[in-house]
């Protein structure tokens, strides 16, 4: 119990603030803004990732990391031609700012969860199941903390909304999350992002087969560059190892 609280209790707490900001920052923004600010969570990963572990990321690696943040798809601005001050005021407060706290989240997170699975050998199906357990406990108080959440989980239950449909998500997540614990484990955090990536261009390609919508211009410059980026990123791995953080050596 204490190796648990040690190494997942903190990782799912701070997973369960970044996903109540990400909801917050994706109501506030148009999808394009949501997707190049939530890609910064690469850089904050292989920061904390060399923070807690000394490894670093070679000039190349960190070219194509911010080159592969600048991934657009084309979408129309959820105001195109809006110059209201206020909403600007709220884009900016309500949808940037917790945004960008998600993604330095996701990397302080990823990190620790790579310390965790690679450093001290957690069995990744179980540290999955505690992370899942810890984030339970955490969303449950921090709901309170919204009085619509709270009233409409009291009034209406847990399941409150469910169709048979909403198995089909979360089947999926729970899934993706046995599968981002393989590859945090094997892969690294940073190839995580990566993965995350490939996930958004998959995600394009169903949305225009499903909805019927054409992919606009912008995506198709962006998956190719992308796709070399990633190819660029495991041919150009830092040469020289760094040295063990000086907080990281045993006394």
């Amino acid at each position: 119990m204490r190796e648990s609280l040690k190494f997942a209790a903190l990782p799912a707490l701070i997973y369960a603030v970044q996903n109540l900001l990400t909801q917050v920052g994706y109501q506030n923004l148009d999808f394009l803004t949501f997707n190049l600010l939530n890609q910064t969570k690469i850089l904050f990963m292989a920061f904390f990732i060399y923070q807690l572990m000394g490894i670093r990321q070679s000039h190349m690696q960190v070219c194509l990391q911010v080159r592969v943040g600048l991934k657009a798809d084309g979408s129309e601005p959820k105001n195109p031609n809006s110059n209201d001050e206020d909403d600007i005021h709220n884009d900016f407060w309500l949808g940037v700012i917790p945004v960008l706290g998600a993604s330095l989240m996701s990397g302080l997170a990823g990190g620790l969860s790579q310390v965790a699975l690679q450093r001290s050998k957690r069995n990744s199906y179980l540290y999955t199941m505690e992370i899942a357990t810890y984030s339970i406990i955490s969303l449950s108080a921090l709901i309170f903390i919204y009085p619509e959440d709270r009233e409409a989980m009291l009034t209406r239950g847990v399941f409150g909304g469910w169709t048979r449909m909403t198995s089909l998500p979360v089947f999926t997540n729970a899934m993706g999350g046995i599968f981002v614990g393989q590859v945090t484990k094997y892969g690294g955090g940073v190839k995580k992002g990566f993965a995350t990536i490939f996930g958004i261009l998959i995600t394009t390609f169903l949305q225009s087969f499903i909805y019927n919508k054409s992919i606009s211009v912008m995506t198709w410059v962006a998956i190719p560059l992308v796709i070399t980026s990633i190819c660029l990123h495991s041919m150009f791995p830092a040469r020289h190892p760094h040295p063990p953080h000086p907080h990281l050596k045993k006394s």
